[in-house]
């Protein structure tokens, strides 16, 4: 496993006027959502770290917000996660290497608060 951080899916998102907001919502209502817990976070993330297999596939991610405050993590719970949801690799100039410890430290404090509230 390779421990990647990145800025990709960082950008703030647009807002919406009040028709969007609508469909939004009406599609929230036939169709379930993937991550439950962390979709409304996930226009607060500035910076994700992923674990990634030998084909740059995520398997697990984190999402940290401006104040480097963990608020999202996948696959966990019900959460599927943003990117572990996807079937596209991450190429290797959209990322740069972190250390292993770091990641899997903050992937089990968070995934135990995480599990304990729920």
């Amino acid at each position: 496993m390779k421990y990647v951080e990145t800025l990709l899916c960082t950008s703030p998102i647009p807002k919406l006027n009040w028709w969007e907001k609508g469909l939004v919502k009406f599609l929230y209502l036939i169709i379930p959502k993937a991550n439950p817990d962390f979709d409304h976070l996930y226009t607060n993330v500035r910076l994700w770290w992923l674990e990634l297999d030998e084909n740059n596939m995520p398997q697990r991610e984190i999402g940290f917000d401006e104040n480097n405050s963990t608020i999202v993590a996948g696959p966990l719970g019900n959460n599927f996660g943003f990117f572990t949801d996807s079937d596209e690799s991450i190429k290797s100039s959209d990322y740069e290497e972190i250390n292993s410890e770091q990641f899997i430290n903050s992937w089990e404090k968070f995934s135990n608060a995480f599990n304990k509230n729920t």
